[in-house]
């Protein structure tokens, strides 16, 4: 849902509360004359415009969650990230199930696993070698809490490759072929197969696979199929560095955690007497890239986190709502605003708020342009980081910014 359509049942406008906007103070100077605003959406019926700047909390850690609409790309491989410390990631994916006649009614010959690289993370002229096992139980990608992992059987085939290849090709042995040669051409094959997982050994690089042009290829003496990936899921362990400088939060695709954050408005910016309006609200959050630009060494590829989405949570809701998304400025800021968020603010000016930072839905990504959707579409089967000053960074550390004007 779009952040300015949230639903009216939670956002009415109650214009006998107080209204807050919040933004950092050096964003003060960049907003636009509140006058207008607040002359455009009250008239006759306002006086004059106020401005009101407060501190958010504390960025502090929120799980993230493997949504099921995640698109099935493989992430593996392990890396030595200069700023972030030691990553190792394993890739479980599973296939979708395709069937002919002339396919069931034949034998098996041979199958390849054909694997289309879509992303690195890391030295991209590493040389990588993995294994590949098959997952021994049924899962699934219904919010999967990171650090989840599946059994496995035991190694098939151990493969190597460059983080520069573009396909990958592993032929599977002759005695798993002919062991899961019944399976394979069985219409329910997708049941009764559960994917396979990919384990790093060697490298110093993350890559991902697909998700179009990653396949499982098995052909008879009379036909042939290809089983595209059906759904993927990176089991990410990190051992964290100690060259993150302070003052920071890290929020990290593929592992998070995502940054919360909670807003309390001082009593004393209203009085009972002077009822407010909330015309515009504005909140800031300042991302460190200087320290990942003199941290990257020669070939060192770390794509970053640059669009994201503000989430909301009403007091005694469990549930969030979309009220705003951002893409980081040429000043490394993330701005979030929308009426959504003025609103929210309005209905409960009193209360303690709770905000959460999130990668994008790929349901939200129509408020992109379609040139910008590709990426974020594939950024929880990832490793993109993001560093935010935190409440004691001085200047740049999260803060909002509101703009209010008495209602007569």
């Amino acid at each position: 849902m779009p952040p300015d359509t949230l639903s009216q049942n939670r956002v009415c406008v109650k214009t006998a509360l107080p209204t807050l906007l919040v933004c950092m103070g050096a964003l003060l100077v960049a907003c636009d004359d509140p006058a207008n605003v607040g002359g455009d959406l009250l008239g006759a019926a306002g006086g004059d415009p106020f401005n009101a700047v407060e501190p958010l909390s504390s960025l502090r850690a929120a799980e993230l969650k493997q949504p099921a609409t995640s698109p099935p790309r493989v992430l593996t491989g392990m890396v030595q990230d200069p700023v972030l410390g030691q990553y190792e990631v394993q890739g479980y994916f599973d296939i979708t199930a395709v069937t002919s006649e002339d396919f069931r009614a034949g034998t098996v010959e041979a199958v390849e696993l054909r694997l289309r690289r879509t992303y690195v993370y890391g030295d991209s002229t590493s040389e990588l070698r993995a294994v590949l096992r098959d997952i021994g139980e049924d899962w699934d990608l219904d919010d999967i809490p990171t650090g989840t992992s599946f059994a496995t059987g035991p190694i098939i085939t151990e493969f190597t490759f460059l983080a520069t290849d573009t396909l990958v090709i592993v032929p599977l042995p002759d005695s798993w072929v002919s062991e899961h040669d019944s399976m394979l051409r069985d219409p329910d094959v997708g049941n009764l197969f559960h994917g396979f997982r990919i384990d790093p050994v060697e490298g110093n690089a993350v890559v991902g696979f697909g998700p179009t042009g990653s396949t499982l290829f098995a052909t008879t003496g009379a036909d042939s199929l290809f089983y595209p990936v059906g759904k993927a899921y990176p089991f990410v362990e990190r051992s964290a560095s100690a060259d993150i400088p302070g003052n920071r939060f890290l929020m990290q695709a593929g592992i998070g955690p995502n940054p919360e954050f909670s807003l309390s408005v001082p009593g004393d910016i209203y009085t009972s007497d002077e009822p407010l309006s909330i015309n515009r609200a504005t909140f800031t959050l300042w991302a460190d890239t200087l320290t990942f630009r003199q941290n990257t060494p020669v070939h060192f590829e770390r794509p970053l986190l640059r669009t994201l989405d503000l989430y909301s949570r009403f007091p005694g809701d469990s549930v969030y709502a979309l009220a705003a998304q951002s893409t980081m400025d040429d000043q490394g800021r993330f701005v979030f605003e929308s009426r959504a968020l003025a609103h929210i603010i309005q209905e409960s000016i009193t209360e303690n708020l709770v905000f959460e930072i999130r990668m994008p839905d790929s349901r939200n990504l129509s408020t992109l342009l379609p040139s910008d959707q590709a990426g974020y579409y594939y950024y929880h089967n990832s490793l993109n980081p993001m560093l935010f000053y935190d409440a004691d960074a001085g200047d740049r550390a999260p803060a909002g910014f509101i703009t209010l004007t008495p209602i007569y």
